[in-house]
C-alpha cells in the first residue's frame, strides 16, 4: 500500500488557499491524502474529491462560553482519536500533518500515539493560559520536540521558533505561495452569486487605477484607514478595492465609513475566484500594524508572511507596505514594493502610489520576479523526501 498524508486542521480549508496549494501540490506529487478537518463545500472541494483526495468533515466551532468551547475541544479529541483508529495508520509509512491551532491543548495525546508533523501558519505563544488551566501538562516546546518535522512559513519565525522550543534542527519553511489549478480559475466553475460580484466590480472599476486590499481584516494589526483617506485625496482615476472578511467589525466599520464611488468594498470570495478582482489591480497592499504587548502579535507582523503578496506577484501588481522586516528584504531584493517609513500618513501613502507609477513597470516586473523565485513543488517534495528518509524505515512505497 502506498504511504498515506493525513491533513489534521480543526479550522475551514477554505479559510486558508496555502493549505489548498499543499494539497494541490501534494497531489500532483502522487501522493495519498486524507483531509480531516472543517471544510466549506465549493468547487475546489469537489475537484480534490474527484481527484481522489479523501475529506473527511469534522468541524470545531468554539461558540458560546468558555466551558461550552472547552466541551467543543474534548469532543473534537474524541472523535479525531476514533478517525484516527479507524483509518489504521501505519506508523512505519503514514504521516500525520497536523496545522497547530488551540486545538494543540487538548489533541497533543491522540497525536503523540502517531509520527507527526507540525504545520504552523502563525507563531504562536507558548500557551494560553485559559487552555494552560485546564491542560495543565501540555507543553508546546514538548510537543514540537517529538515532531517529525515543524514548518512555518518564513524563515525569520522559524528561526525564532526553534531558538525558544531548543529544537536540534530548523523548522522547515514552506512560503505561502498559491499553486493555482488552471482548472479551478474557469468561468464555467465560478458560482452564480460569486460571478455576479466580480461583474459588478468590474464595470466600476473600468479605466481606474486600482489600489487593491485583500485580505483579512482587523482593527489592530491590518490598519487601513489612513489608505482610505489617501485615496480620497487622490485624483478621480485613483480607487480602492478593499475584499475580504475578518473577526471583529472593522470591515463593517470601514465599509461604512468609507464606501464611495472611490472606495469599493467586496466581501470574501472563496478561493481561488478572489483573483479574479486580484486580476483588476494595479497596486497591492500590505498592512502589517505590530500588535504591542503581545510577542506573538509583534512577531507576526514584523515578520509576515502572506499569501497575497505572491496573488499580488503573480499578476505583476507593484505592492505598497508599511515598513516590517518581512516585506522590507523582499521588497529591496526583487524590487517589486515599496515601503512607507512610520509614521504612516495619507500623505506618505500619496507619495508613495506616486512613486510606483512614476516607475511603474520595473517595479511589475519586479513582482512577477518574486512569484516565479519560489518553487513550491520543490520544496514540498524536498521536505517529503528528508522526513522519509529520517524517519521511515520503509520509505515511499
Amino acid at each position: 500500500m502506498k504511504r498515506r498524508i493525513i491533513i489534521i486542521m480543526h479550522n475551514d480549508l477554505m479559510d486558508y488557499p496555502p493549505m489548498i496549494s499543499l494539497i494541490d501540490v501534494l497531489h500532483d506529487l502522487n501522493e495519498d491524502i486524507t483531509y480531516i478537518g472543517g471544510y466549506t463545500d465549493s468547487p475546489t472541494t469537489e475537484r480534490f474529491v474527484s481527484n481522489g483526495i479523501n475529506l473527511i468533515r469534522l468541524s470545531c466551532e468554539k461558540k458560546g462560553s468558555l466551558i461550552n468551547k472547552i466541551i467543543t475541544f474534548y469532543n473534537y479529541n474524541r472523535k479525531l482519536c476514533l478517525l484516527l483508529k479507524e483509518l489504521k495508520i501505519n506508523n512505519e509509512k503514514d504521516i500525520i500533518w497536523y496545522v497547530y491551532s488551540d486545538s494543540a491543548n487538548f489533541v497533543y495525546k491522540t497525536l503523540a500515539k502517531y509520527k507527526y508533523v507540525i504545520h504552523y501558519y502563525e507563531y504562536v505563544s507558548q500557551s494560553n493560559w485559559k487552555f494552560k488551566l485546564l491542560s495543565p501538562f501540555y507543553n508546546q516546546m514538548h510537543f514540537a520536540q517529538k515532531a517529525i518535522g515543524v514548518i512555518q512559513c518564513e524563515y525569520d519565525r522559524a528561526e525564532i521558533f526553534r531558538a525558544l522550543n531548543e529544537l536540534n534542527e530548523s523548522p522547515y519553511v514552506i512560503p505561502n505561495k498559491p499553486y493555482l489549478k488552471e482548472q479551478s480559475m474557469v468561468e464555467s466553475k465560478i458560482p452564480n452569486d460569486i460571478k455576479n460580484i466580480i461583474e459588478e466590480v468590474k464595470n466600476k472599476v473600468v479605466q481606474k487605477k486600482v489600489i487593491l486590499y485583500q485580505g483579512y481584516f482587523d482593527s489592530k494589526e491590518r490598519k487601513l484607514e489612513e489608505f482610505c483617506e489617501a485615496i480620497i485625496k487622490m485624483p478621480s482615476e485613483y480607487v480602492m478595492i478593499a475584499m475580504g472578511k475578518g473577526p471583529d467589525e472593522s470591515y463593517a466599520k470601514l465599509k461604512a465609513k468609507y464606501e464611495s464611488d472611490k472606495i469599493l468594498f467586496v466581501p470574501f470570495i472563496l478561493p481561488p475566484f478572489h483573483l479574479n478582482i486580484t486580476q483588476l489591480a494595479s497596486v497591492g497592499v500590505l498592512s502589517y500594524s505590530p500588535q504591542v504587548r503581545t510577542h506573538a502579535g509583534v512577531i507576526n507582523s514584523l515578520f509576515c508572511a502572506p499569501n497575497k503578496i505572491f496573488e499580488y506577484g503573480r499578476f505583476g501588481k507593484p505592492m505598497i507596505s508599511n515598513n516590517v522586516p518581512g516585506l522590507n528584504s523582499i521588497f529591496k531584493l526583487y524590487h517589486c514594493g515599496l515601503t512607507i517609513n512610520y509614521p504612516i500618513t495619507p500623505e506618505a501613502i500619496v507619495s508613495t502610489i506616486k512613486s510606483l507609477y512614476a516607475d511603474y513597470d520595473y517595479f511589475s516586473k519586479g513582482a512577477k520576479l518574486y512569484y516565479d523565485s519560489v518553487d513550491l513543488i520543490g520544496i514540498i517534495k524536498g521536505i517529503i523526501e528528508d522526513i522519509t528518509q529520517k524517519h521511515y524505515s520503509n520509505g515511499h512505497q
